[in-house]
Order: structure tokens, then C-alpha cells, then sequence
């Protein structure tokens, strides 16, 4: 095993780059973190009401590592909302204040990656030694992990040899532990003995105060009506954000103008119709095949489990309710007869008249649809 995963501005000396072992004050960032950002600071997070918790947690966990009370730390909540921004700053502030701590800094797949590796390679105990000589972990979608017994059951043993030696472990999800369907019970009950806080979509003051540090940022004079407009209609990825102001300043610079509301109209335009035409019977089915944790080809298959038959039909109902897709063409794909459709329907529908936890469940798998998040 390389170093090809370590950060370009953080991996060592050609001539170190044979030895896999942490070294003392290193830090390793998984290669799935394409571009790591260290000016992603404490400073530069915008605070609001949907996220301040998460905030304060993480920046008493960079504070104070392995001895805040805040130990582990879950943070978890939609894409795009803030998790990576938090983990690095957590990152950055621990190794500026702890130059000789060992801090990995790891994505769940990434993880489950270099552990098949190691098995692979018959190196388990190298992996095991890299991992837990760690005075920091920070493990980004740890959900990546759920379901594959063998890498549970190695990162088990690597959270508690950490915890038990007193050291800080951070992890982030796109769901809380409860949601997170094959995840161990052992595992959901560790995460759950730490402190865990979400972060959920930004209101409108929030999505503007984001937007203005993001122009700033950027150096990009946007007018005050212009950001508000922008914050009413770009609600639940933070990450468009930054790309609907570059787009308006890369349409401001070609028109030779400064910007305004046409160009605001123009980024609006293209992300809600960018995001109405992404979806696609094939994107609904692998969302729910995601939410219910179960493959694809199961839910258009005829196996009748509970799981599977409530992820079908949810996944008819999503196809018709977003797509307005007849029931006969609703049957071909499934391969079914359209009655079958009308019925899996019905039953979605009375549901979520019934059971306001399903409801609400539904309602924010349809956002993250829409959003693409």
C-alpha cells in the first residue's frame, strides 16, 4: 500500500512515501477527499440556527480532543450542508494547535477500500497498526461501512482500541445511526453514547448570509435584492450556491455588465430545470434502494420481503407522484400488471395520511430528489 490517498499538500517526502506507518505529528486524508481544503476554517463557517450546534461541538472537540465530553462526535444531516467544512476545520485546528498529533481523516469507503486491500495483500496488521496509532480519526460517511460485516467488525475494534486510549473520534453520516439500515447494533449503540447533532437545511437569513461570505470569498459584488432573490429559490444544497455565483459572474464578465437580477433569473432558471430534468425512474429507484438499503434489482424483482415490498412501493409512488408516469408504463418497468401500480400507490398514500413519521420521511426523500442531494 502507497501514499497516493495522502492530500497533495500535506504528503510526505518522496523518499518517506514506502512507509505506511503514522508518523509522528502526520496527517493522512483519504484519497476520495479529492481536493482537501484547508482554508475551510472555524472562521469562515457560517453559523445559523440550523447548524450552530454542530458547530459549537466541533469546535470544542478542535479545542480540546479526546477530553470536551464530546467524544465520539456524529455529526449527520443532507449533503452539501456543511459535514466536510466542520471536518476539516476540525482538522486544520487540531493540527495547528497539536503539530504532534497523528489526525487520519478518512472517507467510509476509502476505509473499507485499504481494509479489503490489506486482506488482499495479507498486511492486516499494518492497517490495523495505521489506524490505530491515530490520536485523531475523523471518518466521513461512515454509513459507506453498514452492511459489510468484516469492515465493521474491524473498525468496532478500531473505534474502541481508540476510545478506550482516550482519543478523539469524529464521524459524520448523511442520516443519524438509527436510519442507517445493516449498520451493527454495537456500532449504532457506540455512536449513539457520544454526542450526535444535526445539520439541517439553512433558512432563507442563513442561505443569504452564506451566500454574501461566499461572494465576498470570491470577490463578486452582488447586489443585496439579487442575494435575496438567490436565497429564495436555491434552498437545499449550499454547494450551489457557489456554482449559481460563478455562473453569474462568468455571465456578467461575457455581457460586459455588472451583475443583476437577469443573470440571478438566468442561474435560477438552469438549477431548478437542471434538477427537474435529473430525474429519472432509474434515480428514484436507486435513492429508495438507498433509504431502504436494499439492491436495485431486488425491488424490480418478485421478492416479497417486508423491506423490499415497502421499497417497491414507495418507488411506484415516487414514479407517479414525480414523473406522472401512467400505471401501464408504470407496470413495464416494474414488469407487473398496472392494477399492481394503482394498489402500491393507494397504499403510499394512505401511509403517510396515517403515520406522520412515514409523511415526513417521504417528503424529505422527495427534496433530496429534486434537490439532487
Amino acid at each position: 500500500m502507497d501514499n497516493s490517498y495522502l492530500s497533495r499538500e500535506i504528503r510526505k517526502s518522496d523518499d518517506e512515501q514506502g512507509d505506511t506507518s503514522v508518523k509522528t505529528g502526520s496527517v493522512l486524508v483519504s484519497g476520495k477527499i479529492t481536493e482537501y481544503k484547508p482554508e475551510y476554517t472555524f472562521d469562515n463557517f457560517v453559523v445559523g440556527g440550523s447548524n450552530k450546534t454542530a458547530y459549537t461541538a466541533s469546535r470544542t472537540v478542535a479545542q480540546d480532543p479526546g477530553g470536551s465530553g464530546f467524544n465520539p462526535l456524529f455529526l449527520h444531516g443532507d449533503p452539501g450542508l456543511g459535514k466536510t467544512h466542520l471536518l476539516y476545520a476540525i482538522t486544520g485546528e487540531i493540527s495547528a494547535h497539536h503539530p504532534d498529533y497523528n489526525i487520519i481523516y478518512v472517507k467510509g469507503e476509502d476505509f473499507t477500500n485499504e481494509l479489503v486491500e490489506a486482506l488482499a495483500l495479507k498486511t492486516p496488521v499494518s492497517f490495523r497498526e495505521k489506524y490505530r496509532k491515530a490520536d485523531v480519526l475523523l471518518v466521513d460517511d461512515v454509513q459507506f461501512i453498514a452492511g459489510k460485516n468484516t469492515i465493521q467488525e474491524e473498525f468496532f475494534h478500531t473505534f474502541d482500541a481508540l476510545y478506550e486510549a482516550g482519543k478523539q473520534i469524529v464521524v459524520s453520516s448523511d442520516r443519524p445511526p438509527k436510519d442507517i439500515k445493516q449498520l451493527e447494533t454495537r456500532l449504532r449503540s457506540r455512536f449513539e453514547a457520544g454526542f450526535m447533532s444535526d445539520i439541517s437545511t439553512p433558512d432563507l437569513e442563513l442561505r443569504v448570509a452564506i451566500l454574501k461570505r461566499k461572494a465576498a470569498h470570491l470577490g463578486i459584488d452582488v447586489p443585496n435584492d439579487v442575494l435575496m432573490y438567490l436565497g429564495e429559490n436555491i434552498k437545499d444544497n449550499i454547494r450551489q450556491i457557489e456554482g449559481a455565483l460563478k455562473k453569474m459572474r462568468a455571465l456578467a464578465f461575457i455581457q460586459g455588465e455588472e451583475i443583476n437580477m437577469s443573470h440571478a433569473k438566468i442561474v435560477v432558471n438552469d438549477v431548478l430545470t437542471n434538477m427537474a430534468n435529473s430525474i429519472t425512474p432509474a434515480k428514484i429507484l436507486s435513492y429508495v434502494a438507498q433509504k431502504y438499503n436494499v439492491p436495485e434489482e431486488d425491488i424490480k424483482s418478485s421478492r416479497r420481503t417486508k423491506d423490499i415490498t415497502a421499497a417497491r412501493h414507495l418507488t411506484v409512488y415516487l414514479i407517479r407522484n414525480l414523473l406522472d408516469m401512467p400505471f401501464v408504463s408504470l407496470g413495464k418497468f416494474f414488469n407487473r400488471d398496472h392494477t399492481t401500480m394503482m394498489s402500491s400507490t393507494e397504499n403510499v398514500e394512505n401511509m403517510r395520511k396515517t403515520s406522520p413519521e412515514f409523511d415526513n420521511m417521504v417528503s424529505e426523500l422527495i427534496r433530496q430528489i429534486k434537490s439532487g442531494s
